[in-house]
C-alpha cells in the first residue's frame, strides 16, 4: 500500500478516535472484464480493511467490492471508500472467546446467523499468533479466510478434535464451536478417548454448543 494511502487512513481514524465499526468498499475503472474488476476491487477493499484492523484493536470492519466505479478508464475510479457507523448503539461487541486454537463446526447445519455471528466473535477476540480450524466434509482451500467461507456438509466435529489434538501443543487451550448435529453422533466411549487425550497432552478443551 502507498504512503499516501496510508497516510490517509491514519489521518482518517484519528478524526473518528471512538468509532470501532467501518465499511470498506472497494472500486475500479472500467478497464478489464468485470469478474476481474470485482476481484481487483475486493482486494483493494481487503487490503485497507487489514490496515485500519493493524491500527485499530478490535475494529470490525464490513468489506464490500463492486468493481466498476465508471466505464471509463480513470484514475479516480480506482478508489476505497471508508465509511463509518454514525450511531454507536448498533454497535455490538461479540461474545468474548479467547484461545490458542479454535475449531468450529463448518457444516451446512451452522449456515447463517450461527456462523456470522461465531466467526465474527473469532475474529474480534482472537489473539495474535493463535490458529481457527473448520471442521467440514467438503473442500476448503488452505488458509481460506473464514469470511469466504460457506458452511456445507455433514458435522464431523468429534473426528476433527481427534486429529486436531495431534497437532496442539501441551499447556495450549482449544475452544470448539458446534451443534453436534452429527448424523452419526459420538458415542460415549469416542467422547471419553477425546478427553483422556486432551488431560494426558495437557490442552483444556471448552466447548460452545449451539
Amino acid at each position: 500500500m502507498e504512503y499516501d494511502l496510508r497516510k490517509k487512513i491514519r489521518d482518517f481514524l484519528v478524526k473518528h478516535p471512538d468509532q470501532q465499526r467501518f465499511v470498506v468498499t472497494g472500486f475500479t475503472d472500467g478497464c478489464g472484464d468485470h469478474q476481474y474488476n470485482k476481484e481487483l476491487s475486493r482486494k483493494r477493499a481487503n487490503e485497507v480493511a487489514r490496515y485500519i484492523i493493524q491500527l485499530r484493536r478490535g475494529a470490525l470492519v464490513e468489506l464490500r467490492w463492486v468493481g466498476e466505479a465508471t466505464g471509463k478508464h480513470t484514475i479516480r475510479a480506482r478508489r476505497v471508500d471508508v465509511a463509518v457507523f454514525k450511531n454507536k448503539k448498533n454497535v455490538v461487541v461479540p461474545p468474548k472467546i479467547i484461545a490458542d486454537f479454535y475449531l468450529i463446526d463448518g457444516s451446512g447445519s451452522m449456515a447463517g446467523g450461527k456462523w456470522n455471528k461465531w466467526i465474527r466473535a473469532i475474529g474480534h477476540w482472537k489473539p495474535r499468533g493463535a490458529k481457527v480450524f473448520v471442521a467440514t466434509t467438503g473442500y476448503i482451500p488452505h488458509k481460506a479466510r473464514l469470511n469466504y467461507i460457506s458452511p456445507s456438509g455433514g458435522t464431523e466435529i468429534i473426528y476433527s478434535m481427534w486429529a486436531l489434538l495431534d497437532r496442539i501443543p501441551p499447556g495450549k487451550t482449544l475452544l470448539v464451536i458446534s451443534d453436534f448435529r452429527s448424523s452419526v453422533p459420538a458415542t460415549a466411549r469416542e467422547i471419553q478417548r477425546i478427553e483422556q487425550k486432551a488431560a494426558q497432552k495437557g490442552v483444556k478443551i471448552t466447548y460452545i454448543r449451539l
